[in-house]
């Protein structure tokens, strides 16, 4: 079980960091990996190495393998659309379902156990109340700001999850080094601007489908020309913060398609970005 939550965090993390690649090259990286640790796995077994893989194998041993290949494809595009959560939820009624179908066969020699099947019913409800209970943070933003702060309203502070120093690969063939993210709360949609780390000022880029997480640009970085795409640098590393969190302090504009992304448009939104990010200083708000 532990090991089947922490593989579904993980899935779950690559599949939607790696949110420009279509679903089925991604679902075919993951399997590729799996196959080859689990055939290395299956050699250190002696019954393989004696036997061959394929001994004793039957129609009932196809039927289970192809049926697991369904369930993992399956899984995976649950993964994207939804969380690892819900997926091991569904895990969860799953074996619900085969205890009480266990149970109501005739073929099977299962007796009913109150106690065992409480205790699945209570790993299901436990989740799910983890998933409805109201979070700590929305509480607090649900509460009105006082007047005096009301110049600093548009700020929010949201803990930063993780962040990657590679840029999407638009960004890279662009020419504009990059960070990608993964945040508490939900980014505003567009473009924003804001401060990572308390300390470095960015310009960020809300996922379209995926409000948690954005690709930010340091701006300070230097003018790109877009006549030439293509990487001009290799990827910066990941700067030093002093608290893991990034600062939405306000809007740039509203988001464009894909196709009118280009590297004159990204240094404009970073141009845009440092007149807001002045004004807001001279002006004293940031300060409030």
């Amino acid at each position: 079980v532990a090991v089947s939550c922490y593989c579904a965090v993980l899935s779950e993390k690559y599949l939607k960091a790696f949110s420009d690649m279509p679903l089925f090259a991604k679902i075919s990286g993951l399997s590729t990996t799996w196959a080859l640790a689990s055939l290395l796995l299956c050699g250190t077994e002696p019954q393989v190495a004696s036997h061959g893989f394929f001994a004793h194998w039957d129609s009932v041993t196809w039927l289970v393998t192809w049926s697991f290949v369904v369930k993992t494809v399956s899984t995976m595009y649950l993964l994207q659309a939804l969380d690892s959560v819900q997926k091991n939820i569904g895990e969860a009624l799953a074996v619900i379902v085969i205890y009480v179908g266990q149970v109501a066969m005739a073929g099977f020699s299962e007796a009913f156990e109150l106690s065992v099947f409480l205790l699945a019913v209570l790993v299901v409800a436990l989740v799910k109340t983890y998933l409805i209970a109201p979070k700590p943070e929305a509480a607090k933003q649900q509460r009105p700001a006082p007047p005096a702060a009301s110049s600093a309203a548009a700020a929010r502070r949201m803990k930063l999850v993780s962040l990657n120093s590679e840029g999407t690969p638009l960004m890279q063939n662009l020419g504009v080094n990059t960070f990608t993210c993964e945040v508490s709360g939900l980014l505003p949609p567009g473009v924003f601007y804001g401060m990572l780390g308390g300390v470095y000022p960015v310009c960020g880029s809300t996922h379209p489908s995926s409000p948690r997480h954005a690709e930010l640009v340091m701006l300070a970085h230097a003018p790109v020309d877009g006549k030439k795409p293509g990487p001009s640098s290799p990827a910066p590393e990941a700067p030093f913060m002093p608290c893991q969190s990034l600062t939405v302090l306000g809007h740039v504009r509203d988001p464009l398609p894909r196709e009118s992304v280009s590297a004159e448009q990204c240094m404009k939104d970073v141009e845009k970005a440092r007149e807001q990010l002045h004004d807001k200083v001279t002006g004293g708000d940031l300060l409030a």
